[in-house]
């Protein structure tokens, strides 16, 4: 399973935050149990997560290089370096809302993501060619 939504989102029924639409790409592979697995698979359905069954090599080639992109650009931006202000456009908005999805992300997800996506250093090349150009 993926929940594809921040390990440090804290979902719970207390926050007000919801699953409701949020992604979870799943694969039923060496299942003993499919009482359980369904059991499991309908916690995150009864929370209206969008249930995704995929099989794994194409859930990373979908998102491996969208995720590190992502949470580089986040971990780049960091919250304290773009404040909040009352007259931001939505761009700005935008980043400030990235810094905060993945601010609370830990270190060893991001290099994770780095480290086990072949084509992280080619994206990492091309961002900066992209700065050069």
């Amino acid at each position: 399973t993926n929940p594809m939504f921040s390990p440090g989102m804290n979902v719970d029924g207390q926050s007000g935050k919801s699953l409701d639409g949020l992604p979870f790409v799943y694969e039923k592979v060496r299942i003993r149990d499919t009482s359980r697995a369904d059991s499991f698979l309908s916690t995150f359905e009864r929370a209206r997560a969008q249930m995704v069954e995929m099989a794994s090599e194409d859930h990373d080639a979908y998102v491996a290089d969208a995720e590190f992109v992502t949470h580089l650009t986040g971990r780049l931006l960091d919250r304290n370096l773009l404040p909040v202000t009352p007259v931001s456009s939505r761009e700005y908005a935008a980043l400030c809302d990235l810094a905060d999805l993945t601010g609370n992300d830990t270190f060893d997800l991001f290099y994770g993501m780095f480290k086990f996506n072949d084509r992280a250093k080619m994206l990492l090349d091309k961002m900066r060619d992209n700065l050069a150009s």
